[in-house]
């Protein structure tokens, strides 16, 4: 594949959509209100480590009924223990304007119009595992869709279509462009793409880059040649002859390219703090 001067978007007929685990939601935010006795308490909630065993990264984590989800699709706010207009919270909210107006409307049916705090989980869909306990600090209010503008035309429109994580796009065409022997007449191979990517993630984000390719949802070669095929067909990247889907199968794993990370204990909240 090669870069294209050509910024135009031309959608793909394919389906486009990426699903890297059953709760990645690319588009959708999961939101919940609560309390916490004291911001420290709140801190310690959703405080963050990682371990190779089947140990949940945070006391979120636990009560959600996960081991993990990308640390950098999560926000929250609890800078006090006062309580705040629900609308007033969310105005502080990352890209609360395309979906604040339907969370008011939902809190208002269920006479929530107040509230200590949020917790926002992008790119990902609580609805499908709700059964599980969320604890007694937190109470899930519903998903919304939610839209990520870049102010990057060309890029904006892609996401619209594929709902996928606008970084994605932009780290292949990183590691693309940052290849060492890309030109505008050498052919990139597949195989080379993969270990230019991983070069620059490591440079990049250094003890990070797994986390950030997990949030990116290139967690595998052939999640990368998902954005490629999407790259060519919104015209970003011009595809040559011997260029095949299939020569992205199997050359990684995020687990074989990270198969050590450090394993940190993390203190936990009981129920009776959040009580």
């Amino acid at each position: 594949m090669l870069p294209s001067e050509d910024a135009k978007l031309t959608p793909s007929s394919a389906a486009l959509d990426h699903r890297p685990d059953p709760h990645w939601s690319p588009g959708m935010v999961s939101i919940w209100t609560g309390s916490f006795p004291s911001v420290e308490a709140a801190d310690a909630y959703f405080d963050e480590t990682y371990h190779h065993d089947d140990t949940p990264i945070s006391q979120f984590a636990r009560d959600l009924g996960l081991r993990s989800y990308p640390s950098d699709c999560l926000e929250f706010h609890f800078e006090d223990t006062t309580v705040h207009p629900l609308a007033e919270l969310l105005a502080q909210c990352s890209f609360s304007e395309s979906y604040a107006r339907e969370v008011l409307a939902v809190a208002q049916l269920r006479g929530i119009t107040a509230v200590q705090g949020v917790a926002l989980l992008f790119q990902f869909d609580y609805g499908r595992i709700k059964e599980a306990s969320t604890g007694t600090c937190l109470s899930f209010l519903d998903v919304f869709r939610f839209r990520m503008e870049t102010g990057i035309p060309w890029l904006d429109r892609l996401t619209n279509v594929t709902s996928r994580h606008p970084a994605a796009y932009l780290t292949v065409l990183d590691a693309l462009r940052t290849a060492p022997k890309v030109t505008e007449s050498v052919h990139l191979h597949a195989e080379e793409l993969c270990d230019s990517l991983l070069r620059h993630m490591q440079e990049t984000y250094r003890d990070l880059a797994q986390q950030r390719l997990f949030q990116f949802g290139l967690v595998s070669s052939e999640a990368v040649g998902e954005v490629v095929a999407e790259l060519i067909a919104a015209k970003i990247l011009i595809a040559q002859e011997e260029d095949r889907p299939e020569d992205f199968r199997g050359l990684f794993t995020l687990d074989a390219w990270f198969p050590t990370a450090a394993i940190i204990r993390t203190r936990s909240v009981s129920e009776d703090e959040c009580r």
